[in-house]
């Protein structure tokens, strides 16, 4: 979507097994403000090609990709990213190892992936001796999508992202993720970083449940950050 002329350019990123759809009502509300925006469909997710997702693995490589489709398209314009859980974690751990990101919104991002994946075994397989057979599953998937759960960990990149300012998400009542994972990821990051929890949210359902506030805060936040860039 264009935007204003010179305006710094968004990357939105969707969560798990969505696509461009997910984000696109916020696009829209950020383009009409001036940002240029991009939104992607992640490997095997909408329109984009691929049999398998990776949980953020290999969507790094995507996002990656993205940002150089969009220095070759605009310059040097400064680049903002919006990331929704499993596109948080592929924004955290690809600006770490990217310094064309000046700025990142991260909404309901997993600190680690085989915590999250934990919490969601035990919940569904209400049985505990079924919990190990769950992994073997986990396993097996790994091994076709050529994934690697242990290494999706976006607590670990996020100390590598300042001075680039970050703007983390939580739905107060997630219960997708383990309780601790705003506060091990808030943590780990170093300043400039802000923290929002949306009051009685749940996982990546903020910008839903309260969309003037989420809309602001990530105006003002990208305002501040990408504006005078």
């Amino acid at each position: 979507m264009a935007g204003r002329p010179g305006w710094p350019v968004l990357l939105l990123c969707h969560g798990y097994f969505k696509s461009v759809a997910e984000p696109f009502g916020l696009a829209c509300e950020l383009n009409r403000l001036g940002y240029q925006v991009l939104l992607i469909d992640f490997r095997a997710c909408g329109l984009s090609d691929g049999r398998f997702t990776t949980l953020g693995y290999r969507e790094v490589l995507d996002l990656l990709g993205a940002v150089d489709y969009l220095r070759a398209r605009l310059g040097d314009l400064p680049i903002g990213v919006l990331g929704i859980s499993m596109g948080a974690v592929a924004a955290i751990m690809a600006a770490a190892e990217c310094s064309h990101i000046k700025a990142m919104v991260v909404d309901s991002a997993y600190a680690d992936l085989e915590s999250a994946l934990g919490k969601k075994l035990a919940d569904y397989l209400r049985l505990p001796f079924l919990v190990p057979l769950g992994w073997v599953s986990i396993r097996l998937g790994e091994w076709i999508s050529q994934g690697n759960v242990a290494a999706v960990r976006a607590v670990d990149y996020a100390g590598r992202l300042a001075p680039r300012p970050l703007l983390i998400i939580y739905g107060e009542r997630d219960d997708y993720l383990p309780s601790g994972h705003p506060r091990r990821l808030f943590d780990a990051a170093n300043e400039p970083k802000e923290l929002w929890l949306a009051p009685g949210s749940g996982h990546a359902m903020a910008r839903l449940d309260h969309p003037r506030e989420y809309v602001q805060r990530v105006q003002a936040f990208f305002g501040r950050h990408l504006l005078s860039a």
